[in-house]
């Protein structure tokens, strides 16, 4: 993971384990159910920086602010959480996802952090 597990922005959350390293290649469905079957790097901090994670991995690197969109809403639909909560770990994630990223999604991720608006800053790039 990229050691982010155990901030919270502005207030204090249950921790709870989380996978830090979930992408498309980890995930198994079977009859319409889903899992997550690769533990390796698990931590233990707030589950929503992970969902953040997963949410930039779909819209940066997937290319695909439908499919992003789509993954937190089915989370957060799923685990009663608000959408807004999750928005707020965005700048943070990546910023730290940026420092393994190639130069090109590095400069845009950092540019997105350093905005006023991360996630309108971030649709100048990617919005199918």
């Amino acid at each position: 993971g990229y050691g982010y597990g155990y901030g919270n922005p502005g207030r204090s959350a249950p921790r709870e384990y989380t996978q830090t390293g979930a992408g498309s290649g980890i995930i198994l469905s079977e009859d319409g159910v889903y899992y997550v079957c690769d533990w390796t790097l698990a931590s233990f901090g707030n589950p929503l920086a992970d969902v953040a994670q997963t949410y930039i991995m779909f819209w940066v690197i997937n290319k695909s602010y439908a499919d992003a969109e789509l993954y937190l809403d089915l989370y957060c639909s799923e685990a009663g959480v608000d959408k807004e909560k999750v928005y707020e770990w965005l700048p943070i994630i990546a910023a730290a996802m940026s420092v393994r990223r190639p130069e090109e999604e590095k400069k845009i991720l950092l540019e997105c952090v350093n905005s006023l608006d991360f996630k309108n800053h971030m649709k100048k790039y990617y919005n199918d």
